[in-house]
């Protein structure tokens, strides 16, 4: 993670590190694997979203982190 997170909330370090494991993520997954109650993932989901630093795909419905501007997935 980049200096975006260092003064980031844990949940929301452990989201994106979910995300970034799994080469993107459904809430679902997250919710499941995290097992933090649905809202607080939901809250924190939506912060990383208007923070820029994740995005909902829009033809999976996945999560994807966004680093420089670019949605991150592998090759």
């Amino acid at each position: 993670m980049d200096s975006n997170t260092n003064n980031m909330h844990s949940i929301k370090k452990e989201i994106m590190h979910c995300i970034e494991k799994s080469n993107g993520a459904f809430y679902g997954d997250i919710v499941r694997e995290l097992r933090y109650p649905n809202y607080t993932v939901l809250k924190h989901i939506i912060e990383l979203k208007e923070r820029g630093l994740v995005e909902k795909d829009n033809e999976g419905g996945k999560y994807q982190l966004i680093r420089n501007g670019k949605t991150v997935k592998a090759s």
